[in-house]
């Protein structure tokens, strides 16, 4: 082309779908000049949407060779076209499904839904017993943050929890002290 000195936009198209160009500018200054355009396969978003995790909670996921962690619900990569081997990081307490697949980037955006659940672990028996006095009304433990539980007629109560700390209260019956 001969173009006058002046700046100028261009744009690429190619008959091949699996090649793009971003396309640019270049400026004329009375010489000559070469522009040198690159053709690439397009990118599309490969994102990782979880549920499950509290937020804040830490996570990550590896694309092919690539890792990236985030602190929101999603993680995102840019992908062209072609099948990826995808891992999701193991977090202590939850079990996470999947935990590893292909994802198939096709033309299009691709969602990978990862759903983190917490581990329950088993249940222990938490008893807490009146000693040294006859069982009497009004006595109890508030547990975990619950309502006052009422020491039965045999001076016990119990609670069923996972492996875990958790705060409580014994109040003592009317006319009694804790010590």
């Amino acid at each position: 082309f001969n173009e006058p000195n002046a700046t100028y936009d261009y744009a690429l198209a190619t008959t091949d779908k699996n090649l793009t160009s971003p396309g640019g500018n270049f400026t004329v200054r009375g010489t000559a000049l070469s522009v040198n355009v690159t053709f690439a396969p397009p990118i599309y978003p490969v994102t990782f949407s979880e549920t499950g995790l509290a937020t804040g909670t830490g996570w990550s996921v590896t694309l092919g060779a690539r890792t990236h962690s985030s602190t929101t619900s999603t993680i995102a990569f840019n992908e062209s076209n072609g099948t990826y081997a995808f891992r999701v990081g193991s977090l202590a307490g939850y079990t996470v499904s999947p935990s590893s697949g292909n994802v198939t980037v096709h033309g299009a955006a691709v969602t990978e839904a990862i759903a983190f659940t917490v581990v329950v672990g088993p249940e222990y028996s938490v008893t807490f017993a009146e000693v040294g006095m006859p069982p009497v009304a009004g006595g109890g433990v508030a547990f975990n943050g619950g309502a006052l539980t009422p020491f039965g007629g045999g001076g016990r109560v119990t609670f069923t929890e996972p492996n875990g700390s958790y705060p409580y209260t014994i109040a003592a019956a009317s006319g009694y002290l804790l010590v």
